[in-house]
């Protein structure tokens, strides 16, 4: 009996060694009457997650099974049965058996008294049981790239697609005894296949684990904490508006060499400024804004790539750098010209802006409103912008 494709569920990543993973996908079935064939469909590993080591190929079958008995001898008979049944995944080209499990109960030994008249698995002649369970597992490992195994499971970087292996269960039960007796079986069978693969992370996309970068020198871990130091950054000289790149839209430059936007009608430019762990695992980024109109509303933003390059271009009385995808974070109001994102206890920034999983490069600045007539019709001006590349 052919069945249709079962859908994968994706289950979580969990650390096994310093900077390596596994991350495990399966897929399950329905429990079906023996025998049936189908196939199963499971995500290839991304090469942009990392370094593929090995991956793991399981099945785990599970079965239930129904038997009866009937003596129709003479004398009292005595039977062995043997309830079991194969589970077996292939290769996709479905001529080579990858993984078996072999569900099997222990050996039952029935004795029944002779022929009480009627074929019907019961009385003191016959006997049925239902529902009896067994359960097995069997996997096999592939090295990656030593293996052309594992190499089938490894798809494109950011758009891996999927592997199809072929998925059979049959019963396999029996009996044996001595006199004349009537049997019967019936089983189905439940299958869930996963795959998991362990892989060593490259932050830094330089075709050697993180691990290895360290130890040999060379990547940098000022912290010690298994992460190459290139793999995050806050660059925060995007935009300044203090006179060393783009020109302001009337002059209105901050202090030379502040890095911060261009002048407000205070007589100070804003400035973006980042601080603590820029991780999308473990972010404390906290972004703050100084150098404002005493209360002045601001709003934090996020894009996804920079605009007229690190110096801008002309907007409102500053000049602008992010743009792309852009995501409005977050609005706050300034306290003696200063505002910080995010509030205490509120999600952090690789959540708010969506950041998936590292390394990624956004680019973050502030708008504020300025509404004193001082530069252009427009009431209102930008800090500098911020490039950062959030780590893992």
């Amino acid at each position: 009996m052919q069945r249709s494709l079962l859908i994968a569920t994706v289950l979580c990543a969990t650390t096994v060694s310093l900077r390596a993973d596994t991350l495990c996908h399966t897929v399950p079935s329905v429990s079906a009457p023996t025998n049936w064939s189908t196939t199963v469909t499971l995500p290839r590993f991304d090469p942009a997650l990392g370094l593929l080591r090995i991956v793991r190929l399981e099945l785990t079958g599970s079965m239930l099974f129904d038997y009866g008995m009937e003596n129709i001898g003479s004398q009292p008979s005595t039977t062995s049965l043997l309830l079991a049944g194969l589970m077996h995944v292939f290769e996709p080209q479905g001529g080579v058996v990858w993984v078996t499990a072999h569900p099997v109960l222990p050996t039952i030994t029935v004795t029944l008294p002779p022929f009480d008249g009627t074929i019907d698995f019961a009385g003191p002649s016959g006997t049925s049981v239902n529902d009896l369970p067994a359960t097995d597992t069997g996997q096999v490992l592939f090295a990656y790239p030593s293996s052309a195994q594992a190499a089938l499971f490894v798809g494109l970087p950011d758009n891996p697609g999927v592997v199809v292996l072929p998925l059979s269960a049959t019963g396999s039960s029996s009996a044996s005894g001595d006199g004349s007796v009537v049997t019967y079986f019936s089983s189905a069978a439940a299958a869930s296949v996963a795959v998991c693969y362990e892989f060593d992370l490259d932050c830094n996309g330089n075709g050697t684990a993180d691990a290895s970068d360290i130890a040999n020198g060379t990547s940098l871990d000022a912290n010690g904490d298994g992460i190459p130091d290139e793999c995050f950054a806050i660059d925060a000289g995007l935009c300044p508006g203090d006179g060393s790149l783009g020109s302001c839209p009337c002059g209105n430059t901050s202090a030379p060499g502040s890095g911060a936007g261009c002048a407000n009608s205070f007589g100070t430019g804003g400035l973006l400024a980042g601080s603590g762990v820029a991780r999308v695992t473990t972010d404390s980024l906290l972004l703050t804004a100084s150098g404002l109109p005493p209360s002045s509303p601001i709003l934090f933003y996020q894009g996804t790539n920079a605009v007229g390059g690190p110096s801008g271009a002309q907007f409102g009385d500053g000049l602008r750098c992010v743009g792309g995808t852009v995501v409005r974070m977050g609005r706050e109001t300034a306290s003696s010209g200063m505002a910080s994102f995010p509030p205490a206890g509120s999600p952090g920034i690789a959540m708010r802006g969506g950041v998936g999983p590292g390394p990624a490069t956004r680019y973050y600045q502030c708008w504020y409103r300025n509404s004193a007539a001082f530069c252009t019709p427009q009431p209102f001006n930008m800090t500098n912008g911020m490039r950062i590349l959030w780590g893992v």
